[in-house]
């Protein structure tokens, strides 16, 4: 069973095994040898000038079901009607703005 992550750092990284974390930001690899949040925190202060969030728990209820999809049909929208290539989600300046405003959202748009 995964253990359940608390802390607000999560919201900023991804495990890629059980010793390295990825940066959702920009990439970076990080050692997790030591199974603590200290290195993400570190990180998150000094490379992108981030010291605190919210809860795992508030940022996961601000992304649930209709809020989800309403900002899926936002994003759709805003790339038809500026006529952006729908490969914009995967330019990383544009992954780093929207982190910027919600690093708990998903890009995978639903049909």
């Amino acid at each position: 069973m995964a253990q359940r992550r608390k802390s607000w750092c999560w919201n900023y990284f991804l495990l890629e095994n059980d010793s390295k974390l990825k940066c959702k930001s920009c990439d970076f690899l990080l050692s997790y040898k030591h199974k603590n949040t200290s290195g993400m925190i570190k990180h998150l202060k000094s490379i992108h000038n981030i010291s605190v969030g919210p809860s795992t728990r508030d940022v996961n209820s601000l992304l649930q079901g209709s809020q989800k999809a309403n900002i899926d049909n936002l994003l759709l929208e805003m790339i038809y009607k500026g006529f952006h290539p729908l490969s914009i989600v995967e330019d990383k300046t544009f992954q780093h703005f929207v982190m910027a405003l919600n690093p708990n959202y998903n890009f995978s748009l639903e049909a």
